[in-house]
């Protein structure tokens, strides 16, 4: 487990900034941890993660600046769009995946929405529709695509329950944030205002997700 998420920081680390930091912390070190599981070595790279954190601060020139212009969203209630949808995703290396759903009267949650994102474009999945989700599950499975999550639990609960497996492979990056130094159970929207220095809206975050017009 400690090896998974040692992964999990250096691809945060090395996604956030453009430039690619010491080939020592991405290549070396962690292949020292890999070869010895050295609690040493992992101390030292988790303060190297948490140091470039520091001094970058939360808009220097080293990061990535993201347009939303550029992406493509959409909307998707049909088999046919969902299909091309799919293609375009079976072509990524990475997948951002988010839902919404709805636990108020029931054991189990209602998935109502999955939303997905490639590196030019997104999509929001309503899986209340006449649709058929299975090429959905299959990608979630696809172990060529990493998919990524933001503190992901209750997500990945929801997809278990639904399909019998867990989504892999995965990358959670509210764990990343932990090892990065930058608290325990660190918001999504947090995140975002520190490295990109962008206002995330959450007021729907408590929409009744079931309601259709």
């Amino acid at each position: 487990m400690r090896k998974i998420l040692l992964l999990t920081v250096m691809f945060m680390v090395t996604s956030i900034w453009s430039e690619k930091i010491e080939a020592n912390i991405c290549l070396t070190d962690f292949q020292e941890i890999l070869a010895n599981d050295s609690i040493t070595k992992i101390k030292e790279m988790r303060l190297k993660a948490a140091n470039h954190c520091l001094e970058c601060g939360t808009t220097a020139c080293k990061l990535k600046k993201w347009d939303a212009s550029n992406k493509t969203n959409q909307i998707i209630t049909d088999n046919y769009t969902l299909k091309k949808f799919n293609n375009k995703c079976l072509k990524q290396k990475v997948l951002a995946i988010d839902t919404e759903f709805i636990r108020d009267n029931t054991y189990y949650p209602i998935l109502s929405l999955v939303q997905i994102a490639g590196e030019d474009f997104a999509a929001a999945i309503d899986p209340l529709s006449d649709i058929d989700m299975k090429p959905i599950w299959e990608l979630l499975t696809n172990e060529n695509i990493l998919k990524v999550f933001h503190s992901g639990r209750q997500d990945i609960e929801i997809f278990l329950n639904l399909t019998g497996e867990i989504p892999k492979p995965i990358y959670d990056t509210q764990i990343a944030a932990m090892f990065c130094g930058l608290g325990d159970q660190v918001g999504y929207e947090k995140l975002v205002d520190r490295f990109l220095g962008i206002s995330i809206n959450k007021e729907n975050q408590f929409t009744n997700w079931l309601q259709r017009p």
